[in-house]
Formats: structure tokens, C-alpha cells, sequence
């Protein structure tokens, strides 16, 4: 039999996997790039800082565009990102109220039109605020070292994820946690 962390795991591939299906058959039924903001991602593809935006979804937009000029495919880059989302907060789940809530969390969230809407084009929420997840999750599962870093990304991604960086370094209690986090 499967260990309790295994189970887990099969169970976030799964949202992931869930999650980055539905956003995809959105994409490619719906080539439409909807919102300024992302459009403007698009089109500055060659510059990773535009304006006021924070460079980490800039530089999943250039990663795609380096890999292929079709905007189809950064927007695939962020419906894996939207599947980033769904995973994490289906681990985040997975340790809090347990398995079975963690799937409905997982089938919840990977058909919620709010959040398909913003991660089939190239906006910051996804990564954000699946980075977010996964870096509480790394927390309450005794990783807070890895969890550091990825709230670090997250707070790379929208300015909104550094309300988080104090609840965190409360969570992790540890000085060079707190220091990677909020570097």
C-alpha cells in the first residue's frame, strides 16, 4: 500500500493534470486573449520588467515566446500555472481537513470559472497564488526551507503575496527562513 505522502502526491498530479486540461480546452476553443494586462505581456515579450508589474509571470511569458512564437503556447504556459494553483491548494487541503476534502478542493477548483478566466492568458494570479499554496504546504510539512523559496517566487509574481510573508515566517519560526523569504 501507498505511504499517506505518496497518496498526496498522486493526488496533486491528479488536480494538476485535472486542472491544466480544463484551461487548455478553454485555450485552444477560445484563442481569444482577453485583458489589457495580457495583452501587454504579449507584446512586450522581449522585456522581462513592464510598468509597475512584478518579472516572474514576465518571465514565464518570455519562456514561452523563447520556446515557440505562437501565443497558444504561452498561454499553455499558464494553464499549467492554473494547474499549479489547483495542486497546491489541493495539498494545502491535504494536511489541514484531509483526503477527501483535498479532492473536492481539487474538482472545485479546477472547473471555477474565476479562476480558469484568469489562468488561460497571461496573468499573475495563478502563479502567485499557487506559489503561495505550495509554500504553506512546504511549511506544514516540515520543509519550511523549500517553502521559503517558493513564497520568495510568489512574491516575485503579484505584490499581494507579501501580506503572506509574515504569517509564514511566523509558521517556519526560523531566522533563515524568514531571511530567504523576504529576500
Amino acid at each position: 500500500p501507498a505511504r499517506s505522502g505518496e497518496r498526496e502526491l498522486v493526488w496533486c498530479g491528479l488536480a494538476f493534470l485535472l486542472a491544466l486540461t480544463v484551461r487548455a480546452a478553454f485555450t485552444l476553443n477560445f484563442p481569444t486573449i482577453h485583458g489589457g494586462d495580457a495583452a501587454a505581456r504579449l507584446a512586450h515579450a522581449s522585456t522581462l520588467k513592464l510598468g509597475y508589474q512584478l518579472p516572474l509571470p514576465q518571465a514565464f511569458v518570455m519562456l514561452g515566446k523563447a520556446i515557440s512564437d505562437d501565443p497558444l503556447f504561452v498561454r499553455l504556459v499558464f494553464c499549467a500555472l492554473g494547474g499549479l494553483l489547483v495542486s497546491g491548494v489541493t495539498a494545502l487541503v491535504s494536511i489541514g481537513p484531509g483526503p477527501r476534502a483535498a479532492v473536492f478542493a481539487a474538482l472545485l477548483l479546477s472547473f471555477d470559472p474565476l479562476l480558469i478566466h484568469y489562468s488561460i492568458v497571461p496573468y499573475q494570479e495563478s502563479a502567485a497564488y499557487g506559489l503561495l499554496a505550495w509554500a504553506f504546504y512546504f511549511a506544514l510539512s516540515g520543509r519550511p526551507r523549500i517553502g521559503a523559496c517558493v513564497i520568495a517566487a510568489a512574491c516575485l509574481s503579484r505584490y499581494e503575496a507579501w501580506l503572506f510573508l509574515p504569517p509564514f515566517v511566523w509558521l517556519a519560526r526560523s531566522r533563515l527562513t524568514a531571511a530567504v523569504a523576504c529576500v
